[in-house]
């Protein structure tokens, strides 16, 4: 099973993305700023936080809600829509049809 992380920025990217693979999010945000901090406090001489006793973070997991056969329909379908997208020509019109 594959697996990725993400920051916790965008919910429905996590929905699409968990449709696809099991998706781990950490619930805080900053876990490469913890790890810095972490690091920096268990350097010697410092040494206010002790690497063998970590706790695990905390995750929200987001596991797929529809079927294999289902992904793979809609992904098809996507795949056809981004095809006939292919040699659309830009408008002239700018944003708002003004």
């Amino acid at each position: 099973m594959e697996m990725c992380t993400l920051s916790q920025h965008s919910l429905v990217c996590m929905h699409l993305i968990g449709n696809r693979m099991h998706e781990v999010r950490p619930v805080m945000a900053e876990t490469t700023a913890l790890g810095a901090a972490m690091a920096a406090g268990s350097a010697e001489g410092i040494e206010v936080w002790d690497l063998n006793n970590i706790q695990p973070v905390a995750c929200d997991i987001f596991n797929p809600l529809i079927t294999e056969d289902e992904r793979d329909a809609r992904y098809s379908k996507w795949k056809m829509a981004v095809e006939r997208s292919f040699g659309w020509e830009a408008s002239e019109i700018g944003c708002g049809g003004r």
